[in-house]
């Protein structure tokens, strides 16, 4: 009789701890049904004589059920309502509805969990989609969204890190852009005030070319006459004529130096055709006339 019940006790144990060893995960309904049997067969036999204390194996047994427990809270809700329903009379049955609530309320997570990765996956692309537009404001504002929806660490914290420094090089890349449009634009706008403003100046070449040679008669002519009135013995004319070679020498260089700030004012803008033009009208001018 008590190799009888040892072997019991043994068979009772094997059943539902020891089987673990032997088959590594048994089926689950098989495994449920057998540390219920169990635990039926050993609770009854702690302290009883002359059997002895069967507690250490009940322990064991109630563990192992725990265990049990645990992957029945993790399988499929309708699985586990059938094996609660089987059991529903007996005394464990707490224990199993309790994993199944458990089961439950793990589905309800794992579906929150999907709709939040695809909310992040959207908010992902909507920030992808507005970076590659330039639109860094509502790339930054997709990006906020998405890390105050990441609080569960669905990605790593690196990525996110790294997308929010290309949003912020990308705002400096556009800032340094926006910067030299402006600098551009000042500088075109220069440009066609100066091309202006030797437009105009262009218009009095011409003119100027005109006093250049009207000029160079003039003052050959009293050159000519100085030469003479010195001759004749008359420093009154020489004096007179010194004068008007003076006034043209200087009334020409000036028409010079405007011919030559509109020369320049082409030749600074990088405009070298309307340059040389300058050049081609007021051969006069720049040949016929060398100024201090």
């Amino acid at each position: 009789m008590l190799g009888s019940s040892l072997g019991d006790i043994y068979r009772h144990w094997l059943s539902c701890v020891g089987v673990v060893a032997l088959e590594g995960a048994p089926a689950l309904e098989a495994h449920i049904t057998q540390c219920i049997a169990a635990q039926d067969y050993l609770g009854p036999l702690v302290d009883e004589e002359p059997l002895g204390d069967a507690s250490d194996p009940l322990e064991a047994v109630e563990a192992q059920w725990k265990q049990v427990l645990s992957r029945l809270s993790q399988s499929d809700v309708t699985r586990c309502e059938g094996l609660l329903e089987a059991h529903e009379a007996h005394r464990l049955a707490p224990d199993l509805r309790a994993a199944c609530v458990k089961a439950k309320e793990l589905v309800v997570a794992k579906k929150k969990r999907a709709k939040r990765q695809r909310k992040l996956v959207t908010l992902y692309k909507q920030m992808r989609r507005e970076l590659s537009k330039g639109k860094t404001r509502r790339a930054d504002k997709a990006l906020v969204k998405l890390e105050k929806l990441n609080e569960g660490a669905l990605i790593d914290s690196e990525f996110v890190d790294s997308w929010r420094r290309e949003i912020t090089r990308a705002e400096e890349e556009k800032l340094i852009a926006k910067e030299r449009a402006k600098q551009e634009k000042r500088r075109q706008k220069a440009i066609r005030k100066a091309r202006a403003k030797a437009d105009k100046l262009m218009r009095s070449v011409p003119r100027y070319e005109a006093q250049c040679t009207a000029a160079k008669k003039t003052y050959a002519h009293a050159v000519e006459m100085i030469r003479s009135s010195a001759a004749k013995g008359k420093p009154g004319l020489v004096q007179k004529y010194d004068k008007v070679k003076d006034k043209t020498y200087k009334k020409a260089c000036k028409a010079r130096a405007n011919v030559m700030k509109v020369y320049e004012m082409y030749r600074s803008q990088g405009i070298f055709e309307a340059a040389e033009a300058v050049k081609g009208a007021a051969q006069s001018c720049l040949r016929d006339w060398r100024c201090r």
